[in-house]
């Protein structure tokens, strides 16, 4: 419902159509030096409005790998023949474009890993009634294994350091 203000403006844009939040409660690991894996999947909205745009908050609990390095690229598919990495670096260069970079190891040692966040706004380009999925990929530096929800060391113990957490994609539709 569209609410009219005495100024003459009103709530049909900038509004919150719908949030849909997709939850990953296990941990996931992949070998790191193999180029890109999808480490979050399944994350789909149906869309309600063709020109509204989508809110995708990405928060992962924990990200640790072999390397100094772990980097991201949020992915959009807009039905299987259409994926396409967005909030990407694009000027031309001998780099790879992600969406974003984090020290992969604990800043002690292999039993420590820090979380992220990220947000993008994105004009997804479906009509209404269609869906649209999102997915994290991610690439680690150097041989080994890099891990989602988890560090690098198993820790079976009850300290803080060995907590497992869950990582979750959040798509908000916001009429413009």
């Amino acid at each position: 419902m569209t609410i009219y203000y005495g100024d003459g403006s009103n709530s049909a844009t900038g509004r919150a159509l719908q949030t849909v939040q997709y939850e990953f409660n296990s941990t996931y690991s992949a070998n790191s030096n193999n180029g890109f894996h999808t480490m979050l999947s399944g994350a789909q909205i149906t869309v309600k409005n063709a020109d509204s745009k989508i809110l995708v908050t990405v928060h992962l609990g924990r990200a640790s790998g072999p390397g100094d390095s772990m980097a991201f690229r949020l992915r959009r598919d807009r039905g299987g023949t259409d994926v396409t990495s967005i909030g990407v670096h694009t000027a031309p260069g001998n780099w790879t474009g992600v969406s974003f970079q984090k020290y992969a190891k604990g800043a002690i040692n292999d039993d420590h890993a820090d979380g992220h966040c990220m947000q993008f706004l994105d004009t997804h380009g479906r009509g209404a009634g269609l869906a649209v999925a999102y997915s994290l990929q991610a690439w680690g530096q150097d041989n080994g294994t890099m891990y989602i929800n988890r560090t690098q060391n198993e820790n079976n113990t009850n300290q803080p350091y060995a907590s497992r957490t869950g990582s979750q994609i959040i798509m908000t539709e916001i009429t413009v």
